[in-house]
């Protein structure tokens, strides 16, 4: 998907800047208290970065943006999975190196480059 991308409608694509230096889609329409875009998409009031991308589960922005609707810097995880990466890496340097530790051994066992 790129941005702009015409399965979405022009409506969302005017509440999206992009962010040169860190690839984010910062998401510039209305927000919950946490941050997260909500956009009106189909007849319900989603949050936007689950409008980029389809998910089973819950969704992790590996860039800790809430704001980011880029579909590459959001992971499809289990609850359990998203609430251990918890803060942004500025809160929780642990928390943020267990999280690159394990997805860089996950992304070299693939054969591509971490998203990070």
């Amino acid at each position: 998907m790129t941005l702009g991308d015409p399965k979405l409608p022009d409506r969302f694509w005017r509440k999206v800047k992009l962010d040169p230096d860190t690839q984010c889609w910062n998401w510039i329409g209305c927000k919950d208290p946490k941050g997260y875009g909500r956009f009106w998409y189909r007849g319900k009031n989603r949050w936007a970065h689950r409008v980029t991308k389809r998910f089973r589960r819950t969704a992790h922005h590996t860039c800790y943006n809430t704001s980011c609707v880029n579909p590459e810097h959001l992971q499809d995880v289990s609850r359990a999975k998203n609430s251990h990466f918890g803060h942004a890496p500025e809160y929780d340097s642990e928390a943020y190196k267990k999280y690159e530790s394990y997805y860089q051994n996950h992304y070299e066992a693939q054969g591509v480059d971490a998203p990070f």
